[in-house]
């Protein structure tokens, strides 16, 4: 084989073994940065899913103190709750629409919301307030509205360890991919040195 055919070859798989460790080190930084993406929207989704959990139990404590009080200045908290849940919910859902499986739970959280809403509190509070000793039998309403909202809480619960179940796990690949661009760079460095010396001496000996 002559120099220049050593050369080259040795010039060939100098560049690919750079080439390799730099492919390596660019998937690792691109899984970090996904990691850290990951991760502040996920803060950022179990923010708004908490936010909208309290508007649940805003509703659910504004019911009950009318059921036992009829005492209106209850309903002040049913209005406010009642003004933001929507945008509340739209929030939420714009945020989760990158997971398949996070959106679908958004979607029967948002239903079950609206059933408890429109179907429960919204029909009862006219006839608590027109109806006279009505709260006096509150046992009903209580069951009903616990059954409601212990599920809503069930799927808000299941909803936030998704997500953090998610941020988890690409924290985990963004590791993973570290600690191979660690090896891979390290087999590089040693790789590429070890060919230069060699060259280096099939070069001396040429001369």
């Amino acid at each position: 084989m002559t120099l220049a055919r050593r050369v080259w070859l040795a010039s060939t798989l100098l560049a690919v073994l750079v080439a390799a460790a730099f492919v390596v080190l660019i998937l690792a930084v691109a899984a970090q940065r996904e990691a850290t993406e990951r991760e502040a929207r996920s803060k950022e989704v179990t923010t708004a899913s908490l936010q909208l959990e309290k508007l649940v139990s805003d509703v659910e404590t504004s019911f009950l103190g009318l059921t036992l009080t009829r005492r209106e200045t209850y309903l002040v908290p049913y209005r406010a709750a009642m003004a933001e849940l929507q945008p509340r919910l739209s929030k939420l859902d714009a945020l989760a629409s990158d997971d398949v499986r996070q959106r679908a739970r958004v979607r029967t959280l948002a239903r079950r919301l609206d059933e408890y809403v429109t179907e429960f509190v919204t029909p009862l509070i006219p006839i608590v307030r027109e109806t006279p000793g009505i709260a006096e039998d509150d046992a009903l309403f209580a069951r009903e509205g616990k059954q409601r909202t212990d599920e809503i809480r069930r799927l808000f619960r299941e909803f936030q360890r998704e997500e953090n179940a998610l941020a988890a796990a690409a924290s985990r690949t963004a590791e993973r991919r570290s600690d191979i661009a660690v090896v891979a760079a390290l087999v590089a460095v040693f790789a590429s040195t070890t060919l230069i010396i060699l060259f280096g001496i099939v070069l001396a000996r040429s001369i």
